[in-house]
């Protein structure tokens, strides 16, 4: 039984009882969050905002523990100490925190907290290595800990003390840089070696290496120069081919260059870019199109959790269908039949609304697809298709991430830290249905400027993120 659940049946069950036992008192934990529209915002919205035992405090100021353990016994001392249950009362100067979405995690020692004055992610990143001193952020690799169904959330052991609680340091000039903090001091965002993730370079290099078959064929650019051997076969130079050449950490559809053949690649890298750039080449997937008439790909969403003693995934069961504004016609590069992404539609039509929930689509599908074979099957093989292409998305997802976890899980486990990440994971579907992972995002959309159907997806998820995250 959780320790939730002991004080609520302690206060239901005793009435007369008046006086709450200090080992039974809930932890009063801080949070601050500072967002509008991203999921850390619905975070606050349906979770922290409607809960009494997290307050929001100030991530600069307010106390933290050495690690991750000192932290949370700083919060069951601090709650053992209060005997007052109106909030409105409590000192907040005096909660420690537990969660920002205001960090600046990197795979090293420390990590930072970001003060009111960063303009933009440059600044932070000059001022966190002005304030880091130097030290050795070299860890020794480790043998990844083995998946495990404990539920609990960190088990590293030390010993805290109250004078721990405001001894990480702050950085100076009265709170306006960096406050630098041990990485493993509070709940985490960003699970170490998240960048193999979301660099799709990274990504596309492990994929190629381990012959994934949900790979788009790729090429790798770096300097100028192909990494891999380019091959090319007649069917790639007929004008109903489309190359992307990408840059692999920009998204919302910025970086994303269209061409019709090889030649115009090379010749526009040749003459325009930095060729000390790297790029991904990719060979279109002719796709499975929306009513026969939108190119489309396909979100969902991973929670990823991880302790020193196990990492953990989470498929959430839902996704979102991602259409383009204008009708697809194979060769055609222009921009907006070609890209799916909600942002860069919604930038082109303020009115698009062309993106569904994927069950509506799998409904859709099969339904269609039953009308054209005339075909009258029970209601078990309905259901059946109405989940197929989740099942071969989580499939696809449980295949990539098979041989990804070691590598993320490597660190965490050495560094005794604990968090969390919300990954959105876009694939596209051939003609055949065969899906490819396009790419990774962190921090993804929640699509809360889209139909009430859609929205509520994210919003649905984030409800569900604190059960098992917090």
């Amino acid at each position: 039984m959780s320790e939730k659940e002991e004080y609520k049946n302690n206060n239901n069950n005793n009435n007369n009882n008046k006086q709450i036992d200090k080992q039974n008192k809930i932890p009063i934990k801080g949070y601050h969050i500072s967002a509008k529209l991203t999921y850390f915002k619905l975070l606050e919205d349906y979770y922290f905002s409607k809960r009494n035992d997290w307050i929001k405090v100030n991530a600069l100021t307010a106390p933290i523990g050495e690690d991750f353990q000192s932290t949370i016994d700083l919060c069951n001392q601090y709650s053992n100490e209060n005997n007052n249950n109106d909030n409105d009362n409590i000192d907040k100067s005096k909660i420690p925190l537990l969660y920002t979405n205001l960090s600046i995690e990197h795979n090293e020692k420390t990590m930072a907290i970001r003060g009111p004055y960063f303009l933009d992610h440059s600044s932070i990143e000059s001022s966190i290595e002005s304030s880091i001193e130097s030290s050795s952020s070299s860890s020794s690799s480790l043998s990844s800990s083995s998946s495990s169904s404990s539920s609990s959330s960190s088990s590293s052991s030390s010993s805290s003390s109250s004078s721990s609680s405001s001894s990480s340091s702050s950085s100076s000039s009265n709170n306006k840089l960096a406050r630098i903090i041990n990485n493993n001091s509070i709940i985490r965002n960003a699970i170490p070696n998240y960048q193999i993730l979301t660099d799709k370079y990274l990504l596309y290099k492990h994929l190629f290496n381990s012959k994934s078959k949900y790979q788009v064929p790729t090429y790798f650019i770096n300097r100028g120069k192909f990494e891999n051997k380019l091959e090319i076969n007649d069917n790639d130079n007929n004008d109903r081919v489309i190359w992307y050449l990408k840059d692999p950490l920009l998204n919302k559809s910025q970086g994303i260059k269209l061409f019709k053949s090889i030649e115009n690649v090379l010749e526009f890298i040749e003459i325009n870019e930095n060729k000390n750039s790297r790029y991904l080449l990719q060979k279109e997937i002719h796709p499975k199109l929306l009513n026969g008439i939108f190119k489309f790909d396909i979100r969902i969403f991973l929670v990823i959790t991880f302790t020193p003693n196990h990492t953990l995934v989470y498929i959430f069961k839902e996704g979102i269908v991602r259409s383009t504004n204008s009708p697809y016609k194979k060769g055609d590069i222009t921009r907006d039949s070609q890209l799916t992404n909600f942002c860069y539609q919604l930038e082109i039509n303020p009115d698009f609304q062309n993106i569904l929930p994927l069950s509506q689509f799998e409904k859709n599908n099969n339904n269609n697809n039953n009308n054209e074979n005339n075909n009258n099957e029970n209601n078990n093989n309905e259901n059946n298709n109405n989940n197929k292409i989740f099942n071969k998305l989580k499939n696809a997802t449980k295949n990539i991430f098979s041989s990804l976890l070691n590598i993320l899980n490597n660190q965490a486990s050495g560094d005794k830290i604990s968090g969390w990440s919300l990954f959105g994971l876009d694939f596209i579907l051939d003609e055949n249905e065969n899906p490819f992972l396009l790419e990774i995002n962190i921090s993804p959309s929640t699509f809360q400027k889209s139909p009430n159907d859609v929205s509520s997806i994210c919003q649905n998820l984030i409800k569900q993120v604190p059960i098992i995250t917090f």
